[in-house]
């Protein structure tokens, strides 16, 4: 059986829905949804977690990850895709998956998608990242190469899990939600699916009440800020609570490119490890310049978004080594790979646990495009064409 509730005369789905119908084509709108049952089969996973200090974690977008044709996936943009490259994962060293919102996300929604949005273009992008609402009990139709998204989005995490690979997911709320319904949300990926972590961004979220819940005191929960008083004054059991925020990035990027007075600021964030929770670096993330652009461009290239360039942040803290942009010079390019090599070492020895994000170990580029949340194109995906150039990286 299919169903929707009919409110004041409006046709609208269940927003607690499992299952949804009509929405398997990325990027397009138009077919009617249809709110649908699990069925009986229950997932049902049974593994321990690891030790928050053994944590290395890859950040990756389920679609842009392996869609580019040089990819070497069969089932490229999908849950199924991921899983082909787990022997690639595991020789990386990683031993955490974190997906960028793998949750029904609506790529496109009724309010702007752009702070600069010029008149008569309002909604004509498509939210490529997902950092907005959904369905968020249903995992993503269009990222599935078969009809059963259920189905294919655990034998996925269970793949990961039989590698030993742990799986988080990012989820964003929009600020419409109660608590109620994120702690429920949270608990459905959990126990639905074996989902190991979560890293929760948004708006009126209440970090302190996840972070005493016992329902969660083994799963990892990253949030963008944390509060010693989480934590009532007592050291917990197990340090499952993470902050990822941009304090080791600005440092790290700052002293890399010989900023002054940077010494001792990047000495702290280097040795930062409390005792009551665990702090994620990085480098590089989805939201700023990807590692290779750090060391290419001097200014932010966000012409393609529609928003004259406005958009993204410009505070990236890069250099581009002399030349903006991509250079045959080979002074240029062996300073270039002198930095990224540098900042792996600052990133890998740092007391916090590291984050890589997808397609960095290739030196990754997105043109000096450094907010590409509307970029589902090559931009916006890992250029696995790079791979064997960049081995050495």
């Amino acid at each position: 059986w299919d169903y929707n509730f009919v409110l004041d005369g409006k046709l609208t789905p269940d927003p607690y829905a499992a299952v949804v119908h009509g929405r398997g084509r990325f990027g397009e709108t138009g077919e009617e949804v249809r709110c649908g049952y699990l069925s009986p089969e229950v997932y049902r996973p049974e593994r321990e977690l690891r030790l928050p200090e053994d944590i290395v974690i890859y950040k990756l977008h389920v679609r842009g990850f392996t869609k580019q044709r040089t990819s070497g996936v069969k089932k490229k943009g999908t849950f199924q895709g991921v899983r082909e490259k787990i022997p690639y994962l595991q020789s990386l060293g990683i031993t955490a998956v974190e997906l960028m919102p793998a949750y029904d996300f609506l790529e496109k929604d009724e309010k702007k998608q752009g702070k600069y949005d010029l008149p008569g273009t309002e909604n004509q992008r498509v939210n490529y990242w997902g950092y907005t609402g959904g369905y968020y009990f249903v995992p993503k139709a269009s990222y599935c190469a078969t009809k059963n998204p259920r189905k294919e989005f655990a034998e996925m995490v269970e793949a990961l899990h039989e590698a030993g690979l742990e799986c988080y997911m990012d989820i964003f709320f929009t600020g419409d939600e109660d608590m109620a319904m994120v702690r429920r949300v949270l608990y459905h990926w959990k126990r639905e699916y074996g989902v190991d972590g979560f890293c929760i961004l948004g708006e009126n979220i209440s970090y302190e009440a996840l972070a005493r819940d016992p329902l969660f005191t083994r799963t990892r929960l990253i949030f963008p800020w944390v509060d010693q008083r989480f934590f009532e004054g007592k050291k917990p059991g197990m340090k499952n609570v993470f902050v990822a925020d941009m304090g080791f990035q600005c440092c790290a990027r700052r002293f890399l490119k010989g900023d002054e007075d940077m010494v001792q600021p990047f000495i702290e964030a280097n040795r930062r490890n409390p005792d009551r929770f665990g702090v994620v670096n990085f480098v590089a993330n989805n939201d700023g310049f990807t590692l290779a652009d750090t060391v290419c461009y001097d200014y932010r290239h966000n012409e393609d978004n529609g928003e004259e360039n406005r958009d993204g942040s410009s505070q990236n803290y890069s250099w581009n080594c002399g030349e903006e942009g991509p250079s045959r010079k080979k002074s240029v390019l062996e300073l270039r790979g002198r930095l990224m090599r540098n900042a792996m070492f600052m990133l890998f020895l740092s007391q916090g646990t590291p984050l890589l994000y997808a397609g960095d170990e290739q030196g990754n580029s997105q043109q000096g495009n450094n907010n590409a949340y509307c970029q589902d194109n090559p931009v916006g995906w890992v250029d696995w064409s790079r791979k064997s150039r960049d081995q050495e990286f």
